[in-house]
């Protein structure tokens, strides 16, 4: 069988690695919905094999497959049932818009997820704005009253013109992208040259050590950051 191990650091491109830690089959989806027991034994499963960069600190899962089908509408990631999560977005809604003047803006959300944060920045910001994630689900839409607010269903396509947009907002969606330098760059390379705004929230990688979050090491995070390493391949691009 061919070994795919990615044998060099995808945002430096340098193969000094250093093995963390390796798990066999484990399941490729962390978050989906299963409605009988044999579909959800059925699932596909890869391997976590951890890698640390000696160069840049980047931390990755070197064994990731990225032509597994991860995300459908059946794949649910919300956080929103809960009134203690949602006052969190709420407020970081607020602060964004305070921050950077996002008011009467475009905003492009790249992984949206079911739609809730931009929603809010849409409401609380008077914004007009366009989500992206193949996991949206259309009949779940957060505020269908609101004709300033689109969704489409699909992965965002690498290289497409965004130049349109004032403020791009891509919150806990960057730790799911295997060749993060690549992504970044495409992302760049479809704004104008006018100023631009950019939001990017990930889990913290020195945070998950710290407190041991197992929970947040599995095979859809194929990508691990701390400010360091974050910084280092934005600097990249």
């Amino acid at each position: 069988m061919p070994d795919r191990k990615i044998k060099q650091c995808p945002c430096c491109d340098s193969d000094h690695l250093e093995s963390v830690c390796f798990l066999s089959g484990v399941p490729v989806n962390n978050t989906a919905i299963f409605f009988n027991e044999d579909s959800a034994r059925s699932i596909d499963r890869g391997d976590l094999d951890i890698r640390f960069c000696m160069r840049c600190g980047f931390i990755f899962n070197s064994a990731f497959e990225p032509d597994l089908p991860l995300y459908s509408n059946e794949y649910e990631e919300t956080q929103g049932f809960s009134p203690t999560f949602r006052k969190f977005h709420e407020k970081l809604a607020l602060e964004l818009i305070d921050r950077f003047g996002v008011i009467d803006k475009k905003i492009l959300e790249i992984g949206c997820g079911k739609g809730e944060f931009l929603a809010l920045l849409c409401r609380d910001g008077q914004n007009t704005g366009v989500g992206i994630d193949p996991a949206f689900v259309e009949d779940r839409h957060p505020d269908p009253s609101n004709k300033r607010l689109q969704f489409r269903t699909e992965y965002y396509k690498k290289g497409q013109d965004i130049s349109e947009f004032d403020f791009i907002c891509c919150k806990m969606t960057l730790e799911h992208i295997h060749d993060v330098r690549a992504f970044l760059a495409s992302i760049v390379s479809g704004l104008n040259q006018g100023p631009i705004q950019l939001f990017f929230q990930i889990p913290e990688m020195q945070r998950i050590l710290e407190e041991t979050a197992f929970w947040d090491i599995y095979y859809e995070h194929c990508s691990y950051f701390t400010r360091s390493s974050l910084a280092s391949v934005f600097q990249s691009v």
